[in-house]
């Protein structure tokens, strides 16, 4: 079984849960138990964009990410946005993940090419916040264009580092058939992959999918190939 790796939090579960939506043809809107899925990080909102705890000083451009932190905790904007943007060109993962967020709380329909730039780069370091984000922003087509494939493609790498919320998506993607082939059996086994990293509404919709599935005759519960068991 996966451990749970949390992202770091930022501002993508108060973008997520702004959604009104998903645009995909007859599928529902995100009902209130995928919200709870992610409603608990946004208590953790403000300390989690201010920690300095998760800087890993190893990376090219932490001092400079330190910096801005702590800029942010004094309240200096302007010196705070100056040191995390010397941080993400420096390839920072995290500066790169905080500073496309930034860019969509400012003007998402200006910055989105660059902020979908900064999420990728940030993505492709395994940042698990970025992934996570892109994942769900690519899912909804909120921000950016729709993309299921790219929206899998990401969900599956969080998934793969333990993302409780990338495991649900992960779920929903297999059970619509957004970017894969639909399958009741695996999206019900994603789901149940999500409780044990720790959300329990995630195993409500596995219940609920569990129920549909005990209708289907030729129904078989899926079962993963234990070497490569990361994505479906």
């Amino acid at each position: 079984m996966l451990s749970r790796k949390k992202p770091q939090s930022l501002l993508w579960l108060a973008l997520v849960t702004g959604f009104s939506g998903p645009v995909i043809a007859g599928l529902k809107p995100i009902d209130d138990a995928e919200l709870s899925l992610i409603d608990s990080y946004r208590r953790n909102l403000p300390s989690s964009f201010t920690s300095t705890s998760h800087i890993d000083m190893s990376k090219p451009g932490s001092a400079d990410l330190m910096l801005a932190m702590r800029l942010l905790q004094t309240g200096n904007a302007k010196g705070f946005r100056k040191r995390l943007q010397s941080s993400a060109d420096q390839k920072n993962d995290y500066a790169q993940y905080m500073l496309a967020n930034l860019l969509l709380q400012e003007d998402p329909e200006a910055n989105a090419d660059k902020a979908l730039s900064l999420l990728t780069l940030s993505a492709d370091q395994e940042n698990i916040a970025a992934q996570t984000t892109l994942g769900y922003t690519l899912f909804y087509g909120k921000f950016f264009a729709q993309d299921f494939a790219t929206s899998l493609k990401w969900s599956c790498r969080a998934h793969i580092q333990g993302g409780a919320e990338a495991t649900m998506l992960l779920a929903q993607q297999t059970y619509y058939g957004a970017g894969t082939k639909a399958n009741i059996a695996k999206a019900i086994y994603w789901a149940k992959e999500a409780a044990a990293l720790g959300l329990p509404a995630a195993e409500q919709k596995a219940i609920e999918w569990q129920e549909i599935s005990e209708k289907i005759p030729s129904f078989q519960a899926y079962q993963p190939d234990t070497k490569n068991r990361n994505c479906p």
